[in-house]
């Protein structure tokens, strides 16, 4: 009887070691594809202290968990803080369980013995108990959530809450250099800086989705281009790559909303979205050209003795620069100009005006490079561009008239062939017919023969007006005797 107490008494006590651990329940919070990290607590409610703590986890190997500041021993009301650490996949879109956290401790709950075997009954080490302390376990949940996304109070272990096949599985943003953005991370730029994406998609359903087009959102002050996949076949990875190019009007933290969206051969749309933030800082001294022109753009060496070279200088600084020099070198042209004592206020530019020699015997292409200076010395930008210079046109004498060349013809070798040739048919006129001679001289005949009568009528005299005349003049007998008129 005495023996049953006391081995029920031994269970009770073991009872006590094994229940003497209590611990909190982590959530790792954090931009997917990541480290984060959380805390949870370890409570030793026993009678006596616990030591060599063993924490482990039943998580998959893709959460990369570990443990930190693992206590090494707790007394008897005492508790200890311990960091859990994991990487937070692409792919997990809400809260998610993903393992259990399993501590173990050892102690002793019998101050008269050393050693207690894994039924808390007291044993001799050696005598096959193996050393083996009071050992008290406890076990909790771990779960994880991407930052960005409202907690989930009915959270389903190792599954996602996302119905999109499409994913984002990767995004790396270069500007000066290359790095890699999660959801809800942080990328620093500066401005005037151009930078590339490159956007890795994943279809994770089993058709495909089609006319995939990629988007980022980023403010008035960050202008974006899209790009498109058309078509991304189930269980396949694709990339894309669209351009950031930051104003010189950006500052400070920029969202960005990253979207991609397609319809797959059901005609039901798939999305995938991510949030991250661009962080523009202006430095305290940032002096950048622009642009640099030249003008006249053609430049002749016979046409013009100078060429003017325009920088254009922004101060995209925090600061306004009194002390501002921009320097032209043009090697080629063995010139090179400093201008300095410029002042120039922050967000404001201001033209600077260069005058280049121009000379017939230095004709070809010659790069000119602008730097700009802050405090006169301190270099801070620069922009090159190529100069152009034409030869003199020469003078072309007039080509003479080339005389016409008559050309020779040979006659043609004699042939002894008989050639027949037909009788040149004459077409001839009417009026050089015999028909029209004739009607010409008959014409002439009637003509004369009309004025001969004409003549003939007019000259002719009564007789017995010219009797009268006689009788007047002369006797008859006068008249009729003859006369000697010699």
């Amino acid at each position: 009887m005495n023996k049953t107490i006391l081995l029920i008494a031994m269970a009770l006590l073991c009872a006590i070691v094994v229940s003497a651990l209590q611990i909190s329940t982590p959530t790792i919070t954090g931009a997917r594809g990541t480290n984060a990290s959380a805390t949870f607590t370890i409570y030793n409610d026993g009678p006596s202290s616990l030591n060599n703590f063993q924490i482990t986890s039943t998580a998959d190997s893709k959460y990369q968990i570990s443990f930190q500041n693992a206590p090494v021993s707790l007394n008897s009301g005492q508790n200890s803080t311990v960091t859990i650490q994991g990487f937070v996949p692409v792919e997990l879109v809400a809260l998610q369980l993903i393992g259990n956290i399993n501590v173990k401790a050892y102690g002793n709950s019998f101050p008269n013995q050393d050693f207690y075997n894994h039924s808390g009954l007291p044993c001799t080490q050696g005598s096959g108990c193996g050393g083996v302390y009071g050992e008290s376990t406890v076990t909790a949940p771990i779960y994880m959530q991407p930052s960005g996304t409202p907690a989930n109070t009915t959270p389903t272990a190792n599954t996602s809450n996302s119905t999109s096949a499409l994913q984002i599985v990767r995004v790396r943003l270069t500007c000066d250099s290359t790095k890699t953005v999660s959801e809800g991370s942080t990328v620093k730029a500066s401005v005037n800086q151009k930078c590339t994406m490159t956007v890795k998609l994943e279809n994770t359903g089993n058709i495909d989705i089609n006319d995939i087009t990629i988007d980022a959102d980023a403010g008035s002050d960050i202008d974006t281009t899209s790009a498109d996949i058309t078509r991304l076949r189930d269980g396949k990875t694709d990339e894309a790559t669209i351009t950031f190019e930051i104003n010189s009007d950006a500052e400070g933290s920029n969202d960005v909303e990253l979207t991609a969206e397609g319809d797959d051969d059901d005609g039901k749309l798939q999305k995938a979205t991510m949030s991250f933030a661009i962080n523009v800082q202006k430095p305290n001294h940032d002096l950048t050209i622009s642009k640099l022109t030249v003008s006249p753009q053609d430049i002749n060496a016979c046409e013009v003795s100078s060429a003017s070279v325009y920088a254009y200088v922004e101060n995209n600084g925090k600061k306004n620069e009194k002390s501002v020099a921009v320097e032209l070198s043009i090697p080629g042209l063995g010139f090179t100009k400093k201008i300095s004592d410029l002042q120039i206020d922050k967000s404001d530019d201001q033209k600077v005006a260069f005058t280049v020699p121009v000379s017939k015997s230095k004709t070809g292409s010659f790069q000119a490079t602008a730097t700009s200076f802050y405090d006169d010395s301190v270099q801070s930008g620069s922009k090159s561009a190529n100069i152009v210079i034409t030869k003199c046109a020469e003078s072309i004498p007039a080509e003479e008239p080339r005389k016409a060349i008559t050309p020779v013809v040979a006659p043609p070798p004699r042939v002894d062939d008989i050639v027949v040739v037909p009788p040149k048919v004459e077409q001839s006129s009417f009026f050089d017919s015999g028909v029209f001679t004739a009607l010409l001289v008959v014409g002439n005949i009637v003509v004369l023969t009309v004025l001969g009568l004409m003549g003939y009528f007019y000259f002719r005299k009564k007789p017995e007006d010219m009797s009268e005349q006689f009788v007047d003049d002369k006797n008859y007998e006068d008249l009729s005797e003859p006369k000697d008129y010699y």
